[in-house]
């Protein structure tokens, strides 16, 4: 574990000493930036993003760089295949993201997520989200 957050500290844009990777979790791409205090769960796969300070992320959560990676539905249509240009999902200080999640836009400080959500909107501060595509609940 120690390793994996001293390689990652290294060769990333911007990611905390005391940040916790855990086993057979993934960062994809150099362009993350992660805060002090975050949990990194197991299988997990790190796209570019920037996550804030004490973000608990459960095992098998997917962070995604670009919903549109390779191409919008309209490019791939007329044979574009590159990816877009759009900025990569921030998630806020604080939020949990349940297990099998996958996170596609912007979750402000303090979002829940629950086990398997999809989101593909971003999120306000304090939200809890649920489903495929996430929606907002009040619990």
């Amino acid at each position: 574990q120690y390793l994996r957050t001293a390689f990652y500290a290294s060769v990333c844009r911007s990611i905390s000493i005391d940040t916790c990777f855990n086993l057979g979790s993934i960062v994809s791409c150099r362009d993350v930036a992660i805060g002090p205090g975050s949990v990194i769960g197991n299988q997990s796969i790190v796209g570019r993003s920037e996550i804030g300070r004490d973000v608990m992320i459960a095992s098998r959560v997917s962070i995604v760089s670009d919903p549109y990676l390779h191409g919008s539905p309209a490019d791939r249509v007329r044979g574009i295949g590159r990816g877009s240009s759009s900025t990569p999902p921030t998630i806020g200080d604080g939020c949990w993201i349940g297990e099998n999640s996958v996170v596609m836009a912007d979750l402000g400080a303090r979002c829940t997520v629950a086990a398997g959500a999809v989101v593909v909107r971003p999120a306000a501060a304090g939200t809890t989200l649920m489903g495929n595509p996430a929606r907002k609940v009040s619990l």
